[in-house]
């Protein structure tokens, strides 16, 4: 079986080291370092992602934005 994939985003690159490590064995694992980024992983891999470990603090975009975001897309239940 083909593992499901999880996006994981944070500025810090130690912090998404260790969530991809920590989750790693399970999941494949989709990095981004800021909301923006979150955004194109996410249209780039439509229907492919189960979960967003999403960091609220980042510069360019803040987590809070994506959510909202995603909000408006109606995304928001998909993830």
């Amino acid at each position: 079986m083909e593992k499901q994939t999880i996006l994981i985003v944070d500025d810090e690159e130690i912090n998404r080291a260790v969530l991809s490590i920590t989750f790693g064995d399970d999941f494949q694992i989709l990095e981004a370092a800021d909301g923006r980024e979150a955004l194109a992983c996410i249209d780039a891999h439509p229907g492919e992602i189960v979960a967003v470990l999403l960091d609220v603090m980042m510069p360019v975009m803040d987590g809070f934005e994506v959510l909202r975001i995603l909000g408006e897309r109606k995304m928001l239940e998909q993830l």
